[in-house]
């Protein structure tokens, strides 16, 4: 701009020189040159109006430059008259160090406030001397700022939030573009934040890397120092965890705290990566430095049944999600914390929404109606095969009785049970408990029956009382699809007949050996024949293993029937399954003799089925076939 200015400085000067003695018509040039720099300078000033203070000056960017948040929240702080309140900040504990300069230049009068630094080893006591004389605290979760003091950064951990909620109640929320202010209203004054509750000691290892030293959890809105294991639905379950590096971890892992029903449904869940005082995550960690504590609040559903539910923590790879194995515990990826009681919440709340996929309303009895259901009806169901519906129910009132819920499918002539005669919420709590008011989602698993033919069919549930009789109307959830297959009851022709019953469900009728010489890196094909002694509950899982002359595994293949599609919960009685399972020989197998055997195992509980021979005389958990050679 100054060039460009001299430039035309000199230039209208030497014009005036020019036509100084020249006839009008240079005269008349000098005015229009002279009209078209004034024009040029006012565009150009309502340009650097436009860009530098309206767009500029407005913009995001130079609202934290100047410190806008800043002084927004020291106006808040002035004009606040409370008495009983203080407002507290979190401070990093890493660089750039906090700083609130221009909050202690704006910050006058009005309700005090103090910056906390995030050491969770001082925090506790800090805050107790902060709040000394207060019933309130306003705690100040900046999002956007010059220095971006975000609650992300500053108190990642959540420390601040896990003291208020566990020794005071969350009473308020503020929320503005810059920051929210979150109200915690304290029992008393002079609330000590250093007391602990008393620790259970757990030692659970996570895949050798980290490992579970204690955990204590209790009722947010109980004594801070109770570890009482009664959260009422709609509450706040806290957890404080402690962790130990056993060596140097290969990833940096999250751990998640879950809440599960009786049935393992997961009902909540609260995941954030570990860290350690430093913010430090755990491929930093070092098993000299100590243990690291972990905060939890973990909100329970308001519509979550009062029952027994588990607590359990997961450690996972945030890339893969990968858990991380239990140590000591055959196919375990979680530890359990211990129980909880989920009781009915003391006030009931008319703001409660639902997220049912299916809205419904219903009314079954005049007490009880489905607000809503979810059941996922996309994909056919094959007859065995398992299901789990959520029903939404909304009570109006107390019933006289103690009622049971049956779910059934139906067509034009037939009925088959996928529910039987359950209290809908539990045995715990069951329909003559229910107030007027409440709102409950309840899980329930199914099975589809195993003689169900192929067709579509209606879902309709009903409530009996406690004599069986019908109470009140029915409910229709829509159609389901079933998917049947070819079943075969024929004894199908075979090499090798055994006949060995395992635990009175399967017979294993016999077995073929695909022929051929056996290779190192090959494979042993076997195809065994099975069949169904009853209807079962249970998904077993089928193995072959090969073992040397001295007894030692060299060679194993697990799988469920049909690589997963023929389930033993599918398999109707008298059925007879032809399995085809293909074991991988290593590429260092010796050459020799080999045994191959067969067993049938829970893989939930790693259980196997034991096998009974002629005159059901036990004979172990496993049967052995014909002896293979690898050549």
């Amino acid at each position: 701009y100054i060039l460009i200015a001299v430039t035309l400085d000199q230039l209208w000067h030497g014009l005036t020189r020019l036509t100084a003695t020249k006839p009008p018509l240079c005269r008349a040039v000098r005015i229009i040159l002279g009209g078209a720099i004034v024009l040029a300078y006012g565009t150009s000033a309502v340009s650097a109006y436009q860009d530098y203070f309206y767009t500029w000056a407005t913009s995001r960017n130079t609202y934290e430059d100047f410190y806008g948040p800043t002084v927004e929240l020291a106006d808040l702080m002035n004009a606040d008259t409370s008495t009983d309140a203080v407002y507290v900040l979190p401070c990093n504990t890493r660089p750039p160090a906090c700083d609130y300069y221009t909050l202690d230049f704006c910050h006058r009068d009005g309700v005090p406030y103090y910056a906390i630094r995030m050491n969770e080893w001082e925090v506790p006591e800090k805050l107790t001397q902060v709040s000394a004389d207060k019933t309130l605290v306003k705690l100040i979760h900046l999002k956007i700022g010059k220095r971006k003091f975000e609650i992300e950064e500053a108190d990642p951990k959540r420390i601040l939030d896990f003291l208020l909620e566990r020794y005071g109640r969350l009473e308020a929320v503020e929320t503005y573009p810059a920051y929210d202010i979150r109200h915690y209203r304290l029992p008393s004054p002079g609330t000590d934040f250093t007391a602990v509750a008393s620790a259970e000691r757990l030692d659970a290892a996570f895949g050798g890397q980290l490992r579970l030293r204690t955990a204590a959890f209790g009722d947010a809105s109980g004594p801070a120092t109770s570890t009482a294991q009664r959260v009422p639905s709609g509450g706040i379950l806290w957890a404080l965890l402690e962790w130990e590096a056993l060596g140097e971890a290969g990833e940096n892992y999250k751990a998640s705290l879950r809440l599960r029903d009786g049935a393992g449904h997961l009902i909540a869940q609260r995941d954030h990566p570990l860290q350690d005082n430093t913010q430090d995550p755990t491929t930093r960690w070092k098993p000299k430095d100590g243990t690291v504590p972990d905060y939890y609040l973990l909100p329970i559903p308001y519509t979550t049944p009062p029952g027994e539910y588990t607590i359990e923590v997961v450690v996972y790879s945030p890339d893969s999600l990968a858990p991380l194995p239990v140590d000591g515990v055959a196919g375990a990826v979680s530890a359990t914390l211990g129980g909880v009681q989920i009781v009915p919440p003391q006030t009931i709340s008319a703001t409660v929404e639902i997220e049912a996929g299916s809205p419904l309303s219903a009314t079954i009895t005049p007490e009880i109606a489905i607000a809503g259901y979810d059941l996922d009806s996309s994909q056919p169901y094959s007859p065995g095969g398992q299901g789990t519906m959520a029903l939404y129910w909304h009570v109006t009132g107390t019933p006289a009785t103690d009622l049971d819920w049956h779910l059934t499918l139906r067509d034009a002539g037939h009925e088959w049970l996928l529910i039987q005669a359950v209290p809908p919420l539990g045995a715990q709590f069951p329909t003559s408990q229910w107030t007027a008011g409440q709102l409950w989602k309840a899980l329930y698993d199914f099975r589809v029956p195993v003689d169900v033919p192929t067709g579509t069919y209606d879902a309709v549930g009903h409530f009996t009382n406690d004599v069986g009789q019908r109470v009140g109307s029915e409910v229709a959830f829509g159609a389901i699809d079933v998917a049947g297959r070819p079943r075969h009851f024929e004894m199908p022709a075979m090499d090798h007949t055994i006949g060995a019953d395992f635990g009175d469900k399967i017979r294993l009728l016999g077995y073929d050996v695909y022929p051929g010489p056996l290779q190192p890196d090959g494979e042993l094909a076997v195809v065994l024949h099975w069949q169904a002694l009853a209807t079962m509950d249970t998904s077993y899982t089928t193995f072959v293993q090969l073992l040397d002359e001295n007894g030692t595994l060299r060679a194993q293949r697990d799988a469920i029937p049909g690589d997963g599609t023929l389930p033993t919960t599918g398999w109707a009685p008298d059925e007879v399954i032809s399995d085809r399972l293909a074991v991988p020989l290593g590429v260092d197998l010796a050459a020799g003799q080999y045994t191959p055997v067969v067993g049938i195992y829970d893989a939930f509980t790693g259980q196997r089925l034991p096998v009974s021979g002629d005159a059901g005389r036990p004979a172990g958990d496993y049967v052995a076939l014909e002896a293979v050679t690898v050549e």
